[in-house]
């Protein structure tokens, strides 16, 4: 099973955290795990993640890079 975005509640914050500078980061592991941790709780609590993380593109866009071929980039797969 894998977890794909395309475009990236309750734990939705927990993968933003602080940088230098109060800065606010995307965080890609802290993501994934919010992800597996909401995936107990059904597809709404993951959606209501994913709405958090792709509320503000630039900072996703930063940590995983911008791709220039539209596709389907998994980010995570056990």
């Amino acid at each position: 099973m894998a977890i794909l975005l395309v475009i990236v509640g309750k734990l939705a914050k927990a993968h933003l955290k602080k940088s230098v500078g109060d800065v606010v980061m995307f965080s890609r592991n802290q993501f994934i795990l919010d992800c597996l941790n909401a995936a107990q709780d059904g597809q709404e609590a993951i959606k209501e993640i994913v709405a958090e993380a792709v509320s503000d593109t630039l900072k996703v866009v930063t940590v995983l890079g911008e791709k220039k071929h539209a596709g389907i980039y998994p980010l995570y797969q056990f």
